[in-house]
């Protein structure tokens, strides 16, 4: 197992774009807490499709790898026939702004595109819904193998049209297995009254990302290691499953809030609780 964490607490706010410095600074603030790569939205990267040799340099410097790129996948499913605009923007979507990313990921040595989303209808999804999901999906499946990458979905999101487990069920039904696999994240399965670690049981065969988070009793999310799920318990259970891929720590700013922690206080508490706990109160 390798373990990583996420950009996200670096940002100020949700929608935040992180500059390249700022970026880097996060890098060298995350391989000091000793993780062996990150995770990152698109925009964070974009500025260096064109300058890659920029990138990989800082790659270099902190010796850590991109396990994922995280986009969000609203232009690639519902839309069509509702605003004709919205339709032109799936497509761009799909034809121009995709490739973009997985060219430069397969330079960097990049593993995954990490697609989560899209939004319900405000009436509820339906069945045709989820379906356009999975073409989606296999249809961005087949454009990753083409870069030697691997699409990854992330469920459970609050609104999200893939929000409960029988929807989870239905769409991996529709999509292949080949091609689309699955990032199980443990506070956003606890937050559907779903047991992560049957989830992560039930579908190990697809599952190759792990997002690590915590919450309290109260459902306010912190740091890891100071809520209430059973984070020895799930990586024993990868263990004893054979999981071999990445589990990337998530704080969000909420999570930050509740500890009282500064973006780099964050990642150096999760990098000492993954080496001076988790591991070493792991099963061996």
């Amino acid at each position: 197992m390798r373990f990583g964490f996420d950009t996200k607490p670096f940002h100020p706010t949700r929608f935040y774009q992180l500059t390249p410095e700022e970026l880097f600074d996060a890098m060298r603030a995350i391989s000091r807490a000793h993780f062996d790569g990150f995770e990152t939205m698109d925009v964070n990267v974009s500025p260096f499709f064109k300058e890659r040799r920029k990138f990989i340099n800082i790659l270099s410097e902190t010796k850590l790898q991109l396990a994922a790129i995280h986009v969000w996948g609203d232009f690639y499913t519902i839309y069509k026939g509702i605003h004709p605009k919205i339709w032109w923007r799936r497509r761009r979507w799909l034809r121009r702004l995709i490739p973009s990313i997985l060219e430069f990921a397969s330079a960097v040595g990049c593993e995954r595109l990490l697609i989560e989303g899209p939004l319900e209808r405000t009436e509820g999804a339906n069945e045709r819904d989820i379906a356009s999901v999975a073409r989606g999906l296999n249809k961005v499946g087949r454009l990753c193998d083409d870069f030697g990458v691997e699409a990854t979905y992330h469920p459970f999101n609050h609104r999200q049209i893939i929000s409960s487990r029988d929807r989870l069920e239905k769409l991996c039904e529709l999509t292949d297995p080949s091609f689309v696999h699955l990032t199980i994240d443990v506070q956003k399965a606890v937050n559907r009254g779903i047991d992560p670690t049957g989830i992560i049981s039930e579908y190990i065969e697809r599952t190759d990302h792990i997002h690590l988070r915590d919450i309290k009793k109260d459902g306010k999310p912190v740091e890891i290691g100071e809520g209430t799920i059973d984070l020895v318990g799930i990586y024993n259970l990868l263990k004893t499953l054979g999981y071999n891929d990445w589990v990337i720590v998530q704080h969000g700013l909420p999570a930050l809030k509740e500890c009282h922690s500064t973006p780099s206080q964050s990642v150096e508490r999760a990098g000492k609780y993954i080496s001076e706990y988790l591991l070493s109160h792991a099963r061996t």
